[in-house]
Protein backbone atom coordinates (compact mmCIF):
# COMPACT_ATOMS: atom_id res chain seq x y z
CA UNK A 1 0.00 0.00 0.00
CA UNK A 2 1.05 3.17 -1.35
CA UNK A 3 1.51 6.70 1.29
CA UNK A 4 -0.98 8.32 -0.59
CA UNK A 5 -3.68 5.08 0.00
CA UNK A 6 -2.58 5.56 3.80
CA UNK A 7 -3.66 9.48 3.03
CA UNK A 8 -7.20 8.22 1.92
CA UNK A 9 -7.27 6.44 4.97
CA UNK A 10 -7.28 8.99 6.90
CA UNK A 11 -9.20 11.23 5.26
CA UNK A 12 -11.96 8.62 5.52
CA UNK A 13 -11.53 8.01 8.95
CA UNK A 14 -11.56 11.67 10.21
CA UNK A 15 -13.79 12.58 7.98
CA UNK A 16 -11.36 15.28 6.16
CA UNK A 17 -9.57 16.22 3.42
CA UNK A 18 -5.94 16.24 3.39
CA UNK A 19 -4.33 19.12 1.19
CA UNK A 20 -1.25 18.12 -0.31
CA UNK A 21 1.50 20.99 -0.17
CA UNK A 22 4.75 20.02 -1.87
CA UNK A 23 7.56 20.99 0.06
CA UNK A 24 7.88 20.76 3.33
CA UNK A 25 8.54 24.10 4.30
CA UNK A 26 5.35 25.17 2.34
CA UNK A 27 3.45 22.54 5.34
CA UNK A 28 5.18 24.16 7.78
CA UNK A 29 3.18 27.73 6.14
CA UNK A 30 -0.34 26.01 5.82
CA UNK A 31 -0.45 24.21 8.94
CA UNK A 32 1.12 26.53 11.94
CA UNK A 33 0.13 30.22 10.14
CA UNK A 34 -3.01 29.11 8.76
CA UNK A 35 -3.98 26.07 10.80
CA UNK A 36 -4.29 23.69 7.49
CA UNK A 37 -5.15 20.18 7.30
CA UNK A 38 -2.66 18.87 4.79
CA UNK A 39 0.69 16.70 4.12
CA UNK A 40 3.75 16.94 2.07
CA UNK A 41 5.76 14.50 0.33
CA UNK A 42 9.49 13.65 -0.77
CA UNK A 43 10.81 13.18 -4.59
CA UNK A 44 9.89 9.03 -3.79
CA UNK A 45 6.40 10.10 -2.84
CA UNK A 46 6.76 9.45 0.56
CA UNK A 47 5.05 11.44 3.12
CA UNK A 48 7.24 13.22 5.67
CA UNK A 49 5.23 15.82 6.92
CA UNK A 50 1.26 15.50 7.73
CA UNK A 51 -0.75 18.27 9.89
CA UNK A 52 -4.44 17.13 11.22
CA UNK A 53 -4.79 20.36 12.51
CA UNK A 54 -8.23 20.53 13.72
CA UNK A 55 -9.85 17.63 12.78
CA UNK A 56 -11.66 17.04 15.67
CA UNK A 57 -9.26 14.02 16.81
CA UNK A 58 -10.32 12.53 20.20
CA UNK A 59 -8.73 8.41 20.28
CA UNK A 60 -5.30 9.01 18.49
CA UNK A 61 -5.79 5.25 17.89
CA UNK A 62 -8.13 5.64 15.36
CA UNK A 63 -5.63 6.30 13.20
CA UNK A 64 -1.95 4.68 15.30
CA UNK A 65 -1.58 2.48 12.76
CA UNK A 66 -1.79 4.30 8.96
CA UNK A 67 0.59 6.29 11.27
CA UNK A 68 3.10 3.80 11.71
CA UNK A 69 2.93 2.91 8.41
CA UNK A 70 4.23 6.38 6.96
CA UNK A 71 7.81 5.37 7.71
CA UNK A 72 8.97 8.59 6.46
CA UNK A 73 7.11 10.58 8.61
CA UNK A 74 9.61 13.06 10.45
CA UNK A 75 7.02 15.94 11.14
CA UNK A 76 3.64 16.00 12.72
CA UNK A 77 1.31 18.68 13.61
CA UNK A 78 -2.07 17.46 15.98
CA UNK A 79 -2.76 20.83 17.46
CA UNK A 80 -6.05 21.85 18.00
CA UNK A 81 -8.00 18.60 18.90
CA UNK A 82 -9.19 17.05 22.10
CA UNK A 83 -6.55 14.23 22.21
CA UNK A 84 -5.65 13.05 26.03
CA UNK A 85 -4.12 10.08 25.38
CA UNK A 86 -0.52 9.93 23.46
CA UNK A 87 -0.18 6.08 23.07
CA UNK A 88 -0.94 6.03 19.36
CA UNK A 89 2.15 8.05 18.79
CA UNK A 90 4.47 6.28 21.20
CA UNK A 91 6.16 3.54 18.22
CA UNK A 92 6.62 6.77 15.71
CA UNK A 93 10.46 7.18 16.61
CA UNK A 94 11.30 8.87 13.51
CA UNK A 95 9.51 12.30 14.68
CA UNK A 96 11.64 15.47 14.40
CA UNK A 97 9.09 17.98 15.02
CA UNK A 98 5.64 17.20 17.02
CA UNK A 99 3.20 19.79 17.84
CA UNK A 100 0.57 18.96 20.27
CA UNK A 101 -0.99 22.23 21.20
CA UNK A 102 -4.75 22.95 22.29
CA UNK A 103 -5.45 19.44 23.38
CA UNK A 104 -6.55 17.87 26.35
CA UNK A 105 -2.84 16.01 27.43
CA UNK A 106 -1.91 15.57 30.85
CA UNK A 107 -0.22 12.43 30.23
CA UNK A 108 3.18 12.45 28.71
CA UNK A 109 4.39 9.01 29.06
CA UNK A 110 3.76 8.26 25.35
CA UNK A 111 6.44 10.78 24.11
CA UNK A 112 9.51 9.45 26.17
CA UNK A 113 10.71 7.55 23.76
CA UNK A 114 10.57 9.84 20.75
CA UNK A 115 14.00 10.24 21.18
CA UNK A 116 14.69 12.27 17.31
CA UNK A 117 12.62 15.08 18.60
CA UNK A 118 13.81 18.84 17.75
CA UNK A 119 11.15 20.22 18.78
CA UNK A 120 7.93 19.12 21.20
CA UNK A 121 4.68 21.78 21.51
CA UNK A 122 2.87 21.39 23.92
CA UNK A 123 1.29 24.66 24.80
CA UNK A 124 -2.35 25.07 26.01
CA UNK A 125 -2.85 21.73 27.55
CA UNK A 126 -3.83 20.76 31.11
CA UNK A 127 -0.77 19.35 32.04
CA UNK A 128 -0.14 20.14 36.04
CA UNK A 129 2.29 17.78 36.84
CA UNK A 130 5.69 16.85 34.66
CA UNK A 131 7.31 13.15 34.52
CA UNK A 132 11.02 13.25 36.53
CA UNK A 133 12.37 11.55 33.51
CA UNK A 134 11.19 14.70 31.87
CA UNK A 135 14.58 16.37 33.24
CA UNK A 136 16.95 13.79 31.57
CA UNK A 137 14.65 14.46 28.24
CA UNK A 138 17.47 15.69 25.34
CA UNK A 139 15.34 19.14 24.73
CA UNK A 140 15.65 21.82 26.78
CA UNK A 141 12.46 23.14 28.83
CA UNK A 142 10.34 26.36 27.83
CA UNK A 143 7.60 28.22 29.34
CA UNK A 144 6.68 29.67 25.91
CA UNK A 145 5.27 29.40 23.02
CA UNK A 146 7.53 28.84 19.72
CA UNK A 147 8.58 27.05 17.02
CA UNK A 148 12.42 27.10 17.76
CA UNK A 149 14.60 23.70 17.48
CA UNK A 150 15.76 22.18 20.35
CA UNK A 151 12.77 22.84 23.09
CA UNK A 152 9.80 21.48 24.58
CA UNK A 153 7.36 24.66 24.68
CA UNK A 154 4.91 24.28 27.96
CA UNK A 155 3.15 28.05 27.62
CA UNK A 156 -0.59 27.99 28.89
CA UNK A 157 -0.60 24.88 31.53
CA UNK A 158 -1.75 24.63 35.10
CA UNK A 159 1.86 23.25 36.13
CA UNK A 160 1.75 22.82 39.83
CA UNK A 161 4.47 20.32 39.95
CA UNK A 162 7.09 21.70 39.33
CA UNK A 163 5.49 25.39 39.74
CA UNK A 164 5.67 27.27 36.78
CA UNK A 165 8.25 29.79 38.20
CA UNK A 166 10.90 26.54 38.41
CA UNK A 167 10.11 25.73 34.58
CA UNK A 168 10.51 29.20 33.41
CA UNK A 169 14.43 28.56 34.87
CA UNK A 170 14.97 25.16 32.62
CA UNK A 171 15.87 22.00 32.78
CA UNK A 172 18.55 22.53 35.47
CA UNK A 173 16.35 23.93 37.64
CA UNK A 174 13.47 21.50 37.59
CA UNK A 175 16.44 18.60 37.93
CA UNK A 176 17.63 20.15 40.95
CA UNK A 177 13.32 20.77 41.93
CA UNK A 178 12.95 17.08 41.48
CA UNK A 179 16.23 16.34 43.51
CA UNK A 180 15.35 17.64 46.52
CA UNK A 181 11.89 17.05 46.53
CA UNK A 182 13.35 13.69 46.76
CA UNK A 183 15.29 14.49 49.62
CA UNK A 184 13.40 17.17 51.63
CA UNK A 185 9.87 15.51 50.69
CA UNK A 186 6.47 17.51 50.04
CA UNK A 187 4.30 18.98 52.48
CA UNK A 188 1.21 21.48 52.20
CA UNK A 189 1.47 24.95 54.13
CA UNK A 190 -1.82 26.70 54.75
CA UNK A 191 -0.78 30.24 55.00
CA UNK A 192 -1.26 33.14 53.00
CA UNK A 193 -0.82 37.49 52.88
CA UNK A 194 -3.88 39.26 52.37
CA UNK A 195 -3.52 42.56 51.23
CA UNK A 196 -6.20 45.23 52.16
CA UNK A 197 -5.79 48.39 50.07
CA UNK A 198 -8.43 51.08 49.16
CA UNK A 199 -8.82 54.45 49.35
CA UNK A 200 -8.45 56.31 52.99
CA UNK A 201 -11.59 56.16 55.06
CA UNK A 202 -13.64 53.22 52.79
CA UNK A 203 -13.07 51.00 56.10
CA UNK A 204 -9.72 48.68 55.26
CA UNK A 205 -9.18 48.80 58.89
CA UNK A 206 -12.27 48.11 60.26
CA UNK A 207 -12.81 45.19 58.09
CA UNK A 208 -9.48 43.93 59.68
CA UNK A 209 -10.71 44.37 63.14
CA UNK A 210 -13.28 42.45 62.28
CA UNK A 211 -11.91 39.11 60.57
CA UNK A 212 -9.80 38.90 64.07
CA UNK A 213 -13.12 39.71 66.61
CA UNK A 214 -15.99 38.95 65.19
CA UNK A 215 -17.51 40.90 68.17
CA UNK A 216 -15.86 43.98 67.18
CA UNK A 217 -18.82 46.62 67.13
CA UNK A 218 -19.24 48.16 62.99
CA UNK A 219 -18.66 51.27 62.92
CA UNK A 220 -16.54 51.71 65.99
CA UNK A 221 -15.95 55.71 66.54
CA UNK A 222 -12.29 54.87 68.25
CA UNK A 223 -11.32 53.47 65.20
CA UNK A 224 -8.36 55.67 63.80
CA UNK A 225 -7.21 55.28 60.50
CA UNK A 226 -3.71 53.38 59.53
CA UNK A 227 -0.78 55.88 58.48
CA UNK A 228 1.49 54.47 56.77
CA UNK A 229 1.25 50.27 56.84
CA UNK A 230 0.09 47.62 59.54
CA UNK A 231 1.00 44.32 59.42
CA UNK A 232 -1.27 41.71 62.13
CA UNK A 233 -0.12 38.44 61.49
CA UNK A 234 -1.93 35.18 62.54
CA UNK A 235 -5.82 35.57 61.90
CA UNK A 236 -6.09 31.83 61.99
CA UNK A 237 -9.66 29.82 60.54
CA UNK A 238 -10.49 26.23 59.79
CA UNK A 239 -10.78 24.77 56.43
CA UNK A 240 -11.67 21.13 57.61
CA UNK A 241 -11.47 18.84 60.63
CA UNK A 242 -7.78 18.59 60.72
CA UNK A 243 -6.37 21.75 59.27
CA UNK A 244 -6.81 25.13 60.01
CA UNK A 245 -5.45 28.34 57.38
CA UNK A 246 -3.29 31.34 58.74
CA UNK A 247 -3.36 34.37 57.19
CA UNK A 248 -1.07 37.39 58.02
CA UNK A 249 -2.56 40.93 57.08
CA UNK A 250 -1.89 44.02 55.74
CA UNK A 251 -3.42 47.16 56.43
CA UNK A 252 -2.61 49.80 53.60
CA UNK A 253 -3.42 53.04 55.37
CA UNK A 254 -3.53 56.85 54.22
CA UNK A 255 0.04 57.20 53.43
CA UNK A 256 0.13 54.63 50.67
CA UNK A 257 -0.95 55.15 47.71
CA UNK A 258 -3.24 51.79 47.24
CA UNK A 259 -2.48 51.62 43.55
CA UNK A 260 0.50 50.86 43.75
CA UNK A 261 0.81 48.71 46.73
CA UNK A 262 1.78 45.40 44.72
CA UNK A 263 4.48 46.73 43.12
CA UNK A 264 5.96 48.50 46.05
CA UNK A 265 6.43 44.91 47.95
CA UNK A 266 7.48 42.69 44.80
CA UNK A 267 8.89 40.23 47.64
CA UNK A 268 5.73 39.35 48.48
CA UNK A 269 4.52 36.15 46.67
CA UNK A 270 1.16 35.34 45.22
CA UNK A 271 -1.59 37.78 48.29
CA UNK A 272 -5.00 38.25 47.99
CA UNK A 273 -6.26 41.53 47.29
CA UNK A 274 -9.23 43.39 49.24
CA UNK A 275 -9.95 46.28 47.26
CA UNK A 276 -11.79 48.71 49.10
Amino acid sequence: MSDLDIIKQIEKELGVTLKETGEIELAFAFALELGESCYTTDTQGKVEGLSCYGCNIKDLNRIALQLKSLTNLTWLNLSSNQINDLEGIKSLTNLTWLYLSSNQISDLEGIKDLTNLVLLDLTDNPIDALPRWIADFHLELKWDSGWKDGFIYFYDNPLKNPPVEIVKQGKEAVKNYFEQLEIQGKDEIYEAKLMIVGEPGSGKTTLMNKLFDRDFSVPNEKTESTVGIEVRPNWEFAIGSEKDFKAHIWDFGRATDSVHAAPVFPYIRLPLYING
